[in-house]
């Protein structure tokens, strides 16, 4: 779980920072650091995050800038943006409080996150720590007798299509937000399985869909 030391200073630097000193437009970097991470994985060879250690080369790889640190700061504010800011905080303070000055693993992080916020967190984090590679998700807006819904598909992003197949899937934390009369509507939902229907809760069809 070395991985874990350093994403979670990585994305808690980056926060403050942004906080503090908001003319460093640290979260514009925080973004270019996540394109990175997402630029290597799009290769077949890359590594995951969470990799077994074996050998000395095997802890020298944990501490690589563009996945434990960078991917690992994004998937953490990923989980952050499902859940939100407030149940997300609450979760670290529960975490830290349970292991003050003592030893932890990734598994106490994802407990303590799910007892504040009520989401699988673990399932959604595992799936991005143990496997390499990051979804490609794509969307469509169907409107019938059924209501409203986005249809959602995911497969692995590879930056050379068909060198690998494409059976990979991830727990994919997926928010739509859309315009109604009394102000934006919002829905998240787990996307587990290669294709996915995401209920709108709407009879009528949005302008639009983010």
């Amino acid at each position: 779980d070395i991985w874990l030391n350093e994403a979670l200073a990585t994305w808690l630097d980056t926060k403050l920072t942004a906080r503090l000193e908001p003319s460093g437009r640290y979260g514009e970097w925080s973004r270019r650091m996540t394109s990175w991470a997402m630029q290597t994985d799009a290769l077949s060879t890359v590594r995951r995050i969470r990799q077994p250690v074996e050998s000395r080369s095997d802890i020298e790889s944990s501490f690589d800038g563009s996945t434990t640190y960078s991917k690992g700061a994004a998937v953490l504010a990923m989980v952050e943006g499902w859940v939100g800011e407030a149940a997300f905080r609450a979760g670290l303070r529960r975490y830290l409080s349970a292991h003050a000055w003592g030893n932890a693993t990734a598994a106490d992080l994802f407990a303590a996150l799910a007892a504040e916020s009520g989401r699988d967190v673990g399932a959604s984090l595992g799936s991005f720590l143990d496997q390499a590679g990051l979804p490609l998700l794509s969307a469509s807006l169907q409107c019938d007798a059924r209501g409203s819904r986005l249809s959602i598909r995911q497969e692995r992003f590879l930056a050379i299509a068909g060198k690998e197949t494409h059976s990979q899937t991830w727990k994919v934390p997926v928010c739509a937000r859309w315009p109604t009369p009394e102000g934006p509507g919002r829905t998240c939902a787990l996307v587990e399985t290669a294709q996915h229907e995401l209920p709108l809760g709407t009879r009528d069809c949005p302008r639009w869909v983010l």
